[in-house]
């Protein structure tokens, strides 16, 4: 096909149990003139062999067997493969609505945007509902770089999530992405889209929105993505914390307005990482070197100075830190699981 307007990369790893629905949704999209990129990441299960067996039915369908590399390494992979004119991104549990690469394009291509952004449904498994995460824009709305800095960046420093640090939800122009040189941080295993979203609305001048919710964003254990655990999540957090601050003051955003906001998300972010380490590491040495380093950080250490605890739990937590009185902590910590009040705190935890 020679008039590619949409390239749709789908990393997939042990993506078997949903990967046809996956699939399916995106080869009926009502825009017929798109590739689909399939990037294998060495995955152990049958995805790559259902790949392949889409593959041979559909010639707009690109599949790439690699090693595990991660998803950022297989997004990117996607990204130097792409054709399209734009290019969008699927998660391999997720599914779209058959219109919504024709809504995004159309919407991108009609205002010269760099940026094509959707809603987008999250769907929850364990307990079964849904949730509708929307931007405030009105359909078709266009916003320059001036907006894009007082509307979108700052949301980022006041952690309002209305679906702008997401990459499914959205199309990119290819174009663009490697004029900027705008790829995904492999670095990061937690958080990347995050990041590179904050890199992508730092850097457009044109981002235009539709009203529809096309996107369906598969959640399928909240408790155990909770607990889920990353011994280097408070270096991510941290360098996230440093990064925003580059991108704000970068962008002319006054870092004083939303001091109170980084400081309390970077504290619950800390706690939300004690936490997963008491929990996930049963020495207790190893578990009280990780909290006596992030004691020591001087970020941690300056944004607690002003913290003001919402909750007797948290209240509890903050007076347990400050005077390391890291026995007590371990046991609140391992006694608050039992009951399921840490998911309380550890909801606390965001993108970066």
């Amino acid at each position: 096909m020679s008039n590619v307007k949409i390239s749709i990369i789908v990393p997939m790893y042990k993506s078997e149990p949903f990967l046809i629905k996956c699939l399916d949704s995106i080869s009926l999209q009502t825009l017929k003139e798109i590739e689909m990129i399939l990037i294998n990441d060495g995955s152990p299960d049958n995805s790559g062999k259902i790949a392949d067996e889409y593959a041979k039915g559909d010639d707009r369908i690109k599949v790439v067997h690699q090693p595990n590399s991660g998803p950022g390494a297989s997004r990117n992979r996607g990204i130097e493969v792409a054709r399209g004119e734009y290019i969008g991104f699927v998660d391999s549990d997720d599914w779209v609505d058959p219109s919504m690469y024709e809504m995004l394009y159309e919407a991108a291509r009609n205002n010269n945007a760099q940026v094509a952004m959707c809603n987008y449904i999250e769907e929850y498994m364990n307990p079964n509902r849904s949730l509708i995460i929307s931007h405030p824009f009105k359909d078709q709305d266009l916003l320059d770089k001036e907006m894009i800095s007082e509307h979108i960046i700052t949301s980022f420093a006041t952690n309002d999530n209305m679906g702008y640090y997401s990459l499914w939800n959205k199309v990119y122009k290819r174009e663009w992405l490697l004029e900027q040189n705008l790829t995904i941080n492999e670095e990061r295993n937690h958080g990347e889209d995050w990041w590179f979203n904050l890199e992508i609305f730092s850097k457009a001048t044109s981002v235009v929105f539709t009203t529809g919710e096309y996107y369906h964003y598969m959640h399928i254990n909240t408790n155990s993505l909770m607990l889920k655990y990353n011994e280097n999540q408070f270096e991510l957090f941290l360098s996230g914390r440093k990064h925003l601050h580059h991108i704000l003051r970068a962008s002319g955003v006054d870092i004083s307005k939303y001091k109170n906001e980084l400081d309390r998300r970077f504290v619950d972010e800390c706690i939300g990482c004690i936490y997963k380490e008491v929990l996930n590491q049963p020495k207790k040495n190893r578990a009280t070197a990780y909290i006596d380093n992030i004691l020591s950080n001087s970020e941690f250490n300056m944004a607690i100075q002003s913290y003001i605890p919402k909750s007797k739990m948290k209240k509890l937590l903050i007076i347990l830190l400050k005077f390391r009185l890291l026995t007590c902590l371990r046991f609140i910590i391992n006694t608050s699981w039992k009951t399921k009040n840490a998911l309380i705190v550890l909801k606390n935890y965001t993108n970066y």
